[in-house]
């Protein structure tokens, strides 16, 4: 841009590598109408003084978004600059007096080129000033409703140009969004032109927000309310982020900090969507959200680009390849699709990116949005449902995985994911109650053979998933778990061995959450098998998944509890059975009282307790002194709360102290 103001000041010719036509693109807000103004400013303070001739089209101006006052007013400020064109225009009008009402290429005809080539031929112009240059700016030119109107103003003002440039030095710059009429007839144009892409630039943004910010921190009327950290280097990052490094958006912002309705700090909040906006000072970002509505309006296919961004901002997948295989289109329907969106839009070697991070909050803001909102909620449903028909098509006999077309690294983490955070539609709930067990196991093994070697660890990190798969499918529909829970335990029941439940349970504890191992096992109670339809071996296998700590879930310590009284039960060392006995004691006391839940709770508690004592070994000194201290602690409560099985517990407890060679007289 430098190398072409400098060639419009001093009048040189163009050279094989400078073109007498400039297109200045960028995206939304890249600060391309700056650009112009600031030539514009710079061409009236010339002292050679360069004949500007200039038209800004503007979409909310009924009398700037379509051509027809485009050429009238680029004739007026020529005629005005070059007075021998005034005589040749005014005679030009006089002729035809309908032309206003004519082709455009005929406005261009009569009205630019025939008084220009007239008044050159007159010498009355070039003859003294034929260094100076004449530059005509067009701005905004996607703000011109009609594709067709945008190139025929591109190719009409472009041959204009080369054909008046064999008369006068003249040259021309129009700026506008990447949109695809204007990209293709750049592109198959014929005519020699020059492109300036704007790009980011985060760094002069950061400067131009704490320079204003400071700004309105000194002027301000509210000032004395304004802390003296403020703005701090958190919200300037959070600003610059939010800006893309585009200038549009952070004018937008300071114009409403800037407000004399409220405290700067505060507005300032309201911008990073830390407060809401009060009372009628109305939203921040009005003039970005207009901008915005009108690209998705003017967009032919925008239903189809919002289901596109949707899934590329909700499932966090930036893949034109992989969205339009989730879609069932083909990549060149996805480029078609978001071909109107390019000035916010990027899509590059398989890339979907937004160029404006501004965007995505106006779309997932209803209130900024309306039609063009996006719900994460129902596109998490909408994927979930995908992946869930993608499980249902597994069965036991099912396809070879390497075989099929559905597997997808990480699918199973996708599906709970995509089930946390969705919507309960009548799909979604349709679809958790199609798919099986059987389904979503063959759907975990295919996804296992991609992502890891199917060995020992297959089973734990299987509970893992169904398991986090059950408690959001309890959020979205009780029923549907229900039902669910006992389709698994069915499964369980006939298709893991004993060795297998053994080691998946052991594990399990660690593996679904690990920082709420009383949610694990209450998760894991939920799924087993009823403890009477188990051998000994499986009861064992339940039992040495706990830890003392996890027998704090009440649920968990009633079932270890049934476990515990079955007579092939055997396979319990005894040190572990005397710890045990020890721990049971102490609930059985927290539930002493005779009232309801807790008096059931106590007797089934102390009823497995003269099984265990039987098996148990050697206690430590410690725990043999907490043992003499809640039995001491029964003894007491046995002569005001007659509870039958306190003298079975006692009696088994001194046989168990007599047994193991513990002196029992302290009792």
């Amino acid at each position: 841009m430098h190398r072409w103001t400098n060639l419009c000041q001093h009048g040189q010719e163009s050279t094989s590598n400078t073109s007498r036509v400039v297109w200045i693109c960028g995206a939304a807000g890249a600060g391309k109408s700056a650009v112009c103004q600031s030539l514009a400013e710079w061409c009236s303070e010339q002292e050679q003084g360069l004949v500007l001739a200039s038209f800004f089209f503007d979409r909310l101006d009924s009398t700037r978004n379509h051509e027809g006052l485009l050429i009238p007013t680029l004739a007026y400020q020529i005629a005005r600059g070059i007075p021998g064109v005034r005589e040749h225009l005014n005679r030009a009008m006089d002729n035809d007096p309908g032309i206003f009402n004519q082709s455009f290429d005929d406005q261009i005809n009569v009205l630019l080129f025939g008084p220009l080539k007239a008044a050159a031929k007159s010498f009355r112009y070039l003859g003294n000033q034929s260094s100076t240059q004449t530059v005509i700016l067009v701005d905004g030119l996607d703000e011109c409703e009609c594709p067709e109107i945008q190139r025929k103003v591109i190719i009409g003002l472009c041959e204009f140009i080369h054909s008046a440039a064999q008369y006068l030095p003249i040259r021309l710059l129009i700026s506008s969004r990447p949109q695809t009429a204007i990209v293709n007839t750049f592109q198959t144009i014929g005519i020699d032109h020059e492109t300036l892409m704007l790009h980011s630039d985060y760094a002069d943004v950061r400067r131009f927000l704490v320079k204003s910010l400071e700004h309105i921190k000194r002027t301000h009327p509210f000032k004395e309310h304004i802390p003296s950290s403020w703005p701090t280097d958190a919200e300037i990052d959070t600003l610059v982020a939010k800006s893309s490094g585009h200038f549009l958006f952070a004018a937008e912002c300071l114009a409403y900090i800037r407000s004399e309705k409220d405290v700067p700090s505060r507005r300032l909040q309201v911008v990073l969507g830390a407060r809401p906006a009060r009372g009628s000072n109305g939203p921040p970002f009005a003039y970005i959200d207009a901008l915005y509505t009108h690209i998705l309006h003017a967009a032919e296919y925008s239903a189809d680009a919002l289901h596109i961004l949707a899934l590329v901002l909700v499932a966090e997948d930036s893949s034109l390849k992989s969205v339009v295989g989730k879609l069932g289109i083909t990549i060149h329907d996805g480029v078609i699709f978001l071909a109107d969106l390019a000035s916010i839009v990027q899509v590059e070697h398989d890339k979907i990116r937004l160029l404006q991070a501004s965007f995505q909050d106006f779309l997932f803001d209803a209130r900024r949005s309306g039609c063009f909102h996006i719900q994460a909620s129902l596109v998490h449903a909408e994927l979930a449902c995908r992946l869930l028909g993608v499980a249902t098509s597994f069965t036991r006999q099912g396809q070879d995985q390497h075989e099929t077309p559905h597997n997808e690294p990480g699918m199973c983490g996708h599906l709970t994911k995509h089930l946390a955070e969705s919507q309960a539609t009548p799909g979604l709930l349709q679809a958790l109650e199609t798919v099986s067990i059987e389904g979503l196991h063959g759907f975990h093994q295919s996804s296992q053979v991609l992502e890891t070697s199917y060995g020992e660890h297959y089973w734990p990190t299987f509970l893992e998933f169904i398991l986090c798969y059950l408690k959001v499918v309890r959020d979205l529909s009780t029923p549907i778990y229900d039902n669910k829970c006992d389709e698994l335990k069915a499964w369980v029941s006939s298709t893991v061995g004993l060795q297998d439940v053994s080691h998946i349970l052991r594990k399990m504890v660690d593996v679904v959450v690990p920082t709420n191992k009383f949610l694990n096992h209450r998760q894991m109670v939920a799924i087993v098998p009823p403890p009477g339809d188990w051998s000994g071996e499986m009861a064992e296998a339940f039992f040495n998944s706990f830890d003392p700590d996890s027998l704090c879930t009440e649920s968990t310590l009633l079932q270890a509890c049934a476990l515990m009284s079955k007579p092939d039960y055997s396979r319990m060392s005894g040190r572990e059975a005397a710890t045990m006995a020890a721990v049971y004691l102490g609930y059985a006391l927290q539930w002493h009282d005779t009232s309801g839940a807790h008096y059931e709770r106590a007797c089934f508690v102390l009823a497995a307790l003269p099984t265990m004592l039987d098996r148990a070994g050697p206690l430590s000194e410690l725990t043999r002194l907490e043992c003499f201290t809640k039995l001491a602690m029964m003894k007491y409560l046995e002569r005001g709360v007659r509870i039958p099985l306190y003298p079975v517990v006692m009696t088994a407890f001194e046989s168990y102290l007599r047994r193991t060679r513990q002196d029992g007289t302290a009792l």
